[in-house]
């Protein structure tokens, strides 16, 4: 269950009831702001819904200081990060053979912060599921000229992309591959909390990442996190 708002995954949901009721407000420790939960689901609230939550003896009572809490502990700086304190995503050691491929295409094993450091707070939402989306070029193509194609021919290079004019450096920009210009399968992949967890504790603990219908790890600049255009890692 994640925040409509931020896309913080929920890891506990607290109703002073038997049974959870049919609607309920929803506090989402990630951004501090309230949900509704209707039958299980959580949607942000309409104004008129919003109002009547605000007048409410559990919002005065309970959910408005909790909330004030959250931001106050998000304007705080982020404590940071060790990245010695490493596991594996199951929890057990770190082995010398966690990079060899099993015949998916994935992993053996997976490095993430340990479980201690994950706690010690995130800087982002706790997000499972990413798209492969490629990278695409921002500005203008052009041809390779007879120069490049001999200088770079081992390269596969088919086109070069001309940055904006620098004061600095001048006329700079990078060059593309076919396969970069095709990248992004457009597949969804979802992984593990502990990775997932690791990501919102250091968004750039990891350089790459598994696309499952690929069934191979690209760059995390290829994905961007369902939901949003943020791009993975950043």
């Amino acid at each position: 269950m994640n925040c409509p708002r931020c896309g913080f995954k929920f890891s506990v949901l607290a109703v002073n009831a038997d049974e959870l009721p049919e609607f309920a407000p929803l506090l989402c420790e990630g951004c501090g702001q309230v949900s509704l939960l209707e039958r299980g689901i959580p949607r942000v609230p309409a104004p008129s819904e919003i109002r009547a939550i605000k007048t409410s003896p559990a919002w005065r009572d309970f959910l408005e200081p909790v909330a004030r809490l959250i931001r106050e502990k998000k304007a705080q700086p982020p404590e940071p990060v060790d990245r010695s304190k490493q596991t594996l995503s199951d929890g057990s050691p770190v082995t010398p053979d966690y990079r060899e491929l099993r015949p998916d295409g994935q992993q053996k094993g997976y490095v993430v912060l340990s479980a201690e450091e994950r706690a010690r707070g995130f800087v982002r939402p706790v997000r499972t599921t990413y798209r492969h989306v490629g990278v695409r070029p921002k500005y203008e193509l052009r041809d390779l000229t007879d120069e490049e194609k001999a200088h770079y021919a081992d390269c596969l290079y088919v086109k070069f992309e001309c940055y904006p004019p620098n004061e600095l450096f001048g006329h700079i920009g990078r060059f593309w591959t076919e396969a970069q210009l095709k990248s992004g399968c457009g597949g969804e992949t979802t992984m593990g909390l502990s990775i997932a967890e690791t990501y919102a504790r250091d968004p750039k603990f990891y350089g790459a990442t598994f696309c499952c219908q690929c069934r191979k790890h690209f760059p995390v600049a290829e994905f961007v996190w369902v939901g949003t255009d943020e791009r993975v890692g950043s």
